[in-house]
């Protein structure tokens, strides 16, 4: 009898033993997973917030070329190039005539294009609750400036559908979006190191994707400017060449021999 319940009782210790060690490579396997999980959540957020100091750089090196083909530099204290350039703004947009209003469905779905990629970045409470105390409040930040950028753009977007709404916008709302958006990026940038650490993503690497999101960018703008440069030139040389008339007066002959048939 004693021998059964020796037996019995090494049973179950055995067995305890056995699920308790289950258990534990479970338990391990599953942290490894959401570990696993947590990380490439980080990765693809370096990579996303990568863009906005991408852009940042690009328009930094815009504004310094810019600079140094102005007639007369700017005042040192007095104000800020932000300023001068809301100004600037408000004077070229005063001057935009009605035909432009026509032709804004670009814009617009340049707009939508940028709000669509907002929207990519936006973590739910669950996945917030998985990151450190203190990368939830840059991420809360990062937030904050990206739903206010958001509300600029959508205002803008309004104008272009409306010449009376168009008509409002001053400079005082230009430097306020101008503004926001440099918090968005100051706040990216934040969020980025944050990310970068939370992920286990080292210097080297996080300064790799930066460097590819950059040269991607900036391929893309020289690319616009290429082909804005090529178009003109063939324009030109079409024009030069009696082409583009031609086929002008083709039509209008066209449509006069419909007229009189």
């Amino acid at each position: 009898m004693s021998t059964l319940i020796i037996s019995i009782l090494s049973g179950l210790i055995g067995a305890s033993i056995a699920a308790y060690f289950n258990y534990r490579i479970r338990l391990s396997l599953l942290e490894k997973a959401n570990r696993d999980s947590e990380r490439k959540l980080a990765y693809v957020y370096v990579v996303q917030l990568s863009q906005y100091l991408a852009i940042k750089f690009l328009i930094e090196n815009f504004l310094e070329k810019a600079l140094e083909h102005l007639d007369e530099p700017l005042p040192e204290g007095e104000f800020e190039l932000t300023h001068a350039a809301s100004i600037y703004i408000e004077d070229a947009l005063s001057n935009i005539d009605d035909d432009f209003f026509d032709k804004v469905d670009s814009i617009d779905k340049m707009i939508d294009q940028m709000m669509e990629g907002f929207n990519n970045t936006y973590l739910s409470n669950e996945q917030q609750a998985n990151l450190p105390k203190q990368t939830i409040l840059f991420y809360q930040r990062y937030e904050h400036y990206l739903k206010s950028t958001a509300v600029s753009f959508k205002f803008f977007k309004a104008c272009l559908s409306n010449k009376k709404l168009f008509d409002m916008v001053n400079a005082k709302q230009i430097n306020s979006s101008i503004e926001t958006v440099k918090s968005l990026f100051d706040a990216a940038g934040l969020l980025r190191a944050a990310m970068a650490e939370y992920g286990g993503i080292g210097s080297k690497e996080s300064t790799y994707i930066l460097e590819q999101q950059y040269e991607f960018l900036r391929k893309n703008v020289a690319n616009e400017f290429e082909h804005d440069k090529k178009l003109g030139k063939a324009k030109a040389h079409l024009e030069e060449s009696g082409q583009l008339s031609a086929n002008n007066s083709s039509k209008k002959d066209a449509q006069t021999a419909r007229a009189y048939s």
